[in-house]
């Protein structure tokens, strides 16, 4: 995970932690997209899609937010990263913030992408360094 803690270093020295943390949150709703994922987090994935367009507000992301946590405070399962649904549910909340939850934009790229890798992969998606690096290569 160097390379995403060093990508995400050079992306906020040249754009700031602000504009860093909107781009990584693009990025995770981009990649989050590509997979099959259980309805509470597939709803928040259009929710962050629609914020990130300025179409939903920081009020209704923060609902999408508490949907999940919700969810998995159902199943008794908001710790439990063997199950693909609960990693894809934890993944979804990463970009759930109108503003960067921490000043460590990197570590919640790094445990997004952690999560990420603990999914049910459809064929055909890419891993997660490739899709970053060709993400990000328009966006710089």
């Amino acid at each position: 995970m160097d390379i995403v803690i060093d990508f995400v270093e050079a992306m906020q020295k040249k754009f700031g932690h602000a504009e860093a943390f909107r781009r990584v949150c693009g990025f995770m709703t981009a990649y989050l997209g590509l997979f099959t994922l259980p309805s509470v987090a597939a709803d928040a994935l259009e929710v962050a899609t629609r914020f990130q367009r300025s179409q939903a507000s920081a009020e209704q992301l923060e609902r999408a937010r508490i949907r999940c946590w919700e969810s998995l405070d159902a199943k008794s399962a908001s710790t439990d990263f063997s199950q693909p649904d609960i990693c894809a549910i934890r993944a979804a909340i990463c970009f759930l913030y109108a503003e960067p939850p921490s000043e460590d934009v990197a570590e919640l790229l790094s445990w997004f992408l952690t999560l990420v890798a603990k999914m049910d992969a459809s064929e055909g998606v890419p891993d997660s360094t490739s899709f970053l690096q060709t993400y990000f290569s328009g966006l710089q």
